[in-house]
């Protein structure tokens, strides 16, 4: 739990997402032999159905701090579809809040 910030519910689902789609993401580099292919593109479609999710999930908007900013850098990792990592930019950004 500590590592999703104390977070449940949605938010929770989220931000777990998120980061095992980051740690996902950073693992791609152990497959490095031929033979991993096949279980190397099974984890590239893992990834990508996450993303699939995380972008929904961001477009809905309905994200604490935590969970956005955390989906925002997860999409960004993975390349996702340019629509999908504006949207989890652009809600992040209205949550920010100057100071000074």
């Amino acid at each position: 739990r500590s590592m999703q910030g104390g977070l449940v519910g949605n938010d929770e689902t989220v931000a777990l997402t998120a980061f095992v789609t980051i740690a996902l993401h950073h693992g791609l580099a152990v497959f490095q032999d031929e033979g991993a292919e096949p279980l190397k593109q099974r984890v590239e479609a893992s990834i990508s159905k996450a993303s699939s999710f995380l972008g929904e999930k961001a477009s809905a908007g309905l994200l604490g701090a935590h969970a956005a900013a955390i989906t925002a850098y997860a999409l960004t990792l993975t390349k996702a579809p340019a629509d999908l990592r504006g949207v989890a930019h652009n809600n992040l950004m209205a949550m920010a809040q100057e100071t000074g």
